[in-house]
């Protein structure tokens, strides 16, 4: 009788506490699941973050402001980054790492070829922006000018990569330089007759000044000069 009271005695008392045990461990297990995944999601969004960044600096176009504000949101990201609490488990917090190092890395590579290519556009515009001046000058046009022009363009264009933008200044040179050469052909057409005017006008003026018409020798000379440009593309002992 008396064993039997013992171990009903004991029964009251470890049951409550096993119990309490099972809720602690139960408990703990449970904060432990919801730091991990606490963890993941902050160290999946600042992954996510850091691929949309990468998105857009490989889709980036014209705007140099963008290009410029790139390494301040990555530094951003990075610096959120390193305010996330790692991982307990070592080879989970290793993973984690290893995503987000290969992101940045591939986001800076990113970064420099976007920059290059965005200056190397701005220099195709330069050589655009040059062949069209050229076009809508006064002045006539020599081959050694376009000539020049395709050099410069060339030189810009090694090493390049063929983007929607290249290939837009690429259609835009070809359009101006297309231009050119037309503009030349014209001009070597009317080389004959510009060069028996500027001869006629040469002659007009000695006949002026011989007869002490200076006024007129003026006037004839302005119109001579102005013929004289438009005879740019001459052998040099001609032109001379």
């Amino acid at each position: 009788m008396r064993w039997e009271a013992l171990e009903k005695e004991a029964e009251s008392l470890t049951v409550p506490i096993e119990l309490r045990c099972y809720q602690l461990a139960r408990d703990t297990l449970h904060q432990r699941e919801q730091a991990f995944k606490t963890l993941q999601t902050a160290k999946q969004s600042l992954c996510e973050h850091a691929e949309a960044l990468l998105a857009d600096i490989q889709a980036s176009k014209e705007n140099s402001e963008d290009i410029d504000n790139f390494p301040q949101r990555l530094a951003d990201i990075q610096s959120e980054w390193t305010d996330v609490q790692a991982f307990d488990d070592e080879a989970e917090e290793s993973q984690w790492q290893a995503r987000f190092k290969k992101i940045c890395a591939a986001i800076e590579t990113a970064h420099i070829r976007s920059q290059t290519g965005h200056n190397i556009a701005n220099g195709l515009e330069a050589i655009c922006k040059e062949a069209e001046n050229l076009l809508k000058s006064g002045i006539g046009i020599r081959n050694n000018d376009i000539k020049n022009l395709k050099k410069h363009w060339a030189d810009s264009m090694r090493s390049v990569d063929i983007t929607d933008i290249i290939e837009g200044l690429t259609k835009r040179f070809d359009k101006a330089l297309h231009a050119l050469k037309s503009k030349l052909e014209q001009q070597k057409e009317k080389q004959g007759e510009y060069l028996e005017k500027l001869e006629s006008l040469l002659k007009n003026i000695e006949s002026s000044l011989e007869k002490g018409e200076l006024q007129a020798s003026i006037s004839i000379e302005r119109e001579a000069r102005a013929i004289f440009r438009k005879l740019v593309d001459l052998p040099s002992k001609q032109h001379n």
